[in-house]
């Protein structure tokens, strides 16, 4: 797996999107330079996709870059065969979660969102598809402090492909229903980086 540019592309965004005197971030800066993340991370295998926020992704990293190197390099660095379920702390704001499931039927799955951590989320192994949206119908399951989870009910935005091509980037307002199968229910090996959003 090629992520070792990843980095390299995230502080190449981070400074395209500082410039200037103005401390906040422009938008317009970063859809502008955000053609040259996506090009510079299209060469190699794995690309981010195009649901992340990619405003709210500068203003974190810029606020916590040591976080992200801590994340990006364990995707840089995990090996398919030695990767082993279960959970590890990088630091104490990054931990990983690996989990081998089936995935399911679409009406089987709930949108879920997070208040304490930004959910960083790359299949390893098999396919599945995640529902998107920003937009909630009905809390069905109260926020749970213990998980950082609340579920809902939600429209779907956007059905994204989740396979070994792709990464995903959920922050708090982004819904997200993962665990729904392609075409029919298979194994998928899923690696989760949460990182604490304060």
């Amino acid at each position: 797996m090629k992520l070792y540019n990843l980095l390299m592309v995230m502080y190449l965004l981070l400074a395209v999107t500082s410039c200037g005197k103005n401390k906040k971030l422009s938008h317009s800066k970063i859809v502008k330079s955000e053609t040259n993340w996506r090009q510079e991370l299209y060469s190699s295998n794995v690309i981010p996709s195009q649901s992340i926020d990619t405003l709210s992704f500068a203003e974190h990293y810029k606020r916590y870059p040591e976080r992200w190197k801590l994340a990006f390099d364990y995707l840089s660095s995990v090996k398919k065969d030695s990767l082993i379920v279960g959970k590890k702390f990088l630091s104490e704001d990054v931990f990983v979660s690996v989990d081998e499931y089936r995935t399911k039927k679409k009406e089987d799955v709930l949108f879920e969102s997070h208040r304490r951590y930004i959910d960083l989320q790359y299949v390893m192994e098999g396919e599945e598809y995640i529902g998107f949206s920003r937009y909630p119908v009905k809390e069905v399951v109260p926020y749970n402090v213990e998980r950082d989870i609340t579920f809902y009910n939600a429209n779907i935005e956007q059905l994204l492909k989740a396979d070994a091509g792709h990464f995903f980037i959920f922050f708090p307002t982004d819904l997200h229903q993962p665990c729904i199968a392609a075409e029919q229910c298979k194994r998928v090996k899923k690696i989760v980086i949460k990182i604490k959003i304060d």
